[in-house]
């Protein structure tokens, strides 16, 4: 059910909800002289400290509830639901709707001289919040949206000092009541009300515009991300084109090898039977070395000309060519290769089966290419399953590793999660499983992958 968690996103949201609770501690009333500020506009029947002491008191506010909500927000983003009927979005409002009434409740049973009123615009708020986790900003720095939860936090605040609203559910905390009864005791309200409505609406419009260039970066960015992945894509297919004319061509070139190969295992052969009435036998040996070469060439040949022809080879025949293969790249020196059971025997298309090792291989250089101390491990091994043997092939690297929740999709023909990884490997899925082998992918972020491969094996 749990894809993945942020972790340093939900160690944040965690320290800031925890902030918010200790927070009334040192922001007070006193902190801010609301009380001083309004007993000099009671004595003096000033509306200018009246409106002064209102505007502090929502500072105040706006100061206590930044960090719990935005540690709400943080926890509900920090961990990843997968499932059907859009989970994830649930997930996030019942998070967000558990943490933001607790606090109030916390504060309320905590602090005794604090009367925290969780109404209107707290629940407006967690609106808020749940309305922009419903949407997927993924392109769109976390300090915009706490920009926004800002803006929209201050806005409405200054509903609770706004004798308008006093039949709602508004403005029921104690200094918040005391602002409304002075305002009316000095006959403010008009100004009180007309003072509160301009910095709303002005906090309101610059949550407006932040919320729009949200949107419209995330667009922007999801719009280049989807022409990266289309070039990539095509690039994918021309390189696809390139591969398969050029496959073809070199099959043309082997069919054509395979003649003088045949040619020359028939008189190598008559040689043999004509050495051999002669009784020389260490011509014999040569001439058996020399037959051995061409039917090991024949075999290379017949597997490239068709992918299903299969022959036995020892694990350990297989890893040489592999390593063979990639000899004179760099990531040949990150590598490190255990192979318990040299001498077992896979039926497998060797230059096939080669290439989709070298294509793991790859993507785990390409996984370990930013990391100072980036290797690659190859241990091959017997297990049994159900009473029957099988090889088992781990490429294993300690690289950046990938999401869970895209696994599955790496197998995917053209499929891209840091600009490699997955080239491929569509083409080992395919290999082994012609092979009657399969193939498994765990990974790990910041950890690294395995890629695993299971093959029975066969008798000599």
């Amino acid at each position: 059910m749990i894809e993945g968690i942020r972790k340093k996103k939900l160690a944040a949201g965690i320290l800031l909800v925890l902030l918010g609770m200790i927070l009334p501690i040192f922001l007070t009333i006193d902190t801010f002289k609301i009380n001083d500020t309004l007993n000099y506009a009671i004595y003096n029947g000033d509306r200018l400290y009246l409106i002064m002491g209102g505007i502090a008191l929502v500072l105040l506010n706006s100061l206590r509830a930044f960090p719990h909500y935005i540690g709400a927000f943080f926890i509900s983003e920090s961990i990843k639901i997968n499932g059907e009927f859009n989970l994830s979005k649930y997930f996030k409002i019942i998070i967000i709707s558990i943490i933001i009434p607790f606090v109030y409740f916390f504060i309320r049973v905590a602090y005794e001289n604090i009367n925290y009123h969780f109404g209107m615009p707290s629940i407006t708020m967690i609106l808020l919040i749940i309305l922009i986790g419903d949407r997927d900003y993924n392109y769109v720095s976390e300090w915009k949206k706490v920009a926004l939860i800002v803006f929209f936090i201050t806005s409405f605040q200054f509903m609770d000092i706004m004798p308008f609203f006093n039949r709602l559910p508004i403005g029921k905390g104690d200094v918040s009541l005391q602002v409304k009864l002075i305002a009316d005791y000095l006959k403010a309200e008009r100004e009180l009300n007309i003072i509160s409505m301009f910095f709303m609406s002005l906090f309101s419009i610059f949550g407006t515009l932040v919320f729009l260039l949200i949107r419209d970066e995330n667009a922007l960015k999801t719009l280049e991300q989807l022409k990266k992945e289309n070039l990539f894509l095509e690039s994918e297919r021309a390189m696809q084109d390139i591969e398969n004319r050029t496959f073809r061509e070199v099959k043309n070139l082997v069919h054509d090898l395979k003649s003088p190969l045949t040619s020359a295992q028939v008189l190598v052969s008559l040689v043999k039977n004509s050495l051999d009435k002669k009784s020389m036998n260490q011509e014999i040996t040569y001439l058996g070395r020399v037959e051995k070469s061409i039917d090991s060439m024949s075999n290379m040949i017949s597997e490239i000309l068709n992918e299903d022809v299969r022959f036995k080879v020892t694990t350990e025949e297989l890893i040489n060519f592999t390593l063979a293969n990639i000899s004179k790249s760099t990531v040949s020196t990150k590598i490190d290769y255990y192979n318990h059971v040299p001498d077992s025997f896979i039926e497998v298309n060797k230059i096939t089966f080669t290439r989709a090792l070298v294509n793991v291989i790859e993507n785990a250089r390409n996984a370990i290419k930013d990391i100072s101390m980036g290797k690659i491990e190859i241990i091959i091994d017997k297990i049994n399953v159900e009473d029957e043997d099988f090889i088992e092939i781990s490429i294993i690297d300690n690289g950046v590793g990938i999401d869970n929740s895209l696994i599955e999709k790496v197998w995917d023909s053209g499929f891209s999660t840091y600009n490699s990884f997955g080239l491929g490997l569509s083409f080992v899925r395919r290999t082994v499983e012609k092979a009657d082998g399969d193939v498994f992918l765990h990974s790990n972020i910041d950890v690294g992958t395995t890629v695993t491969i299971l093959l029975r094996e066969v008798l000599n």
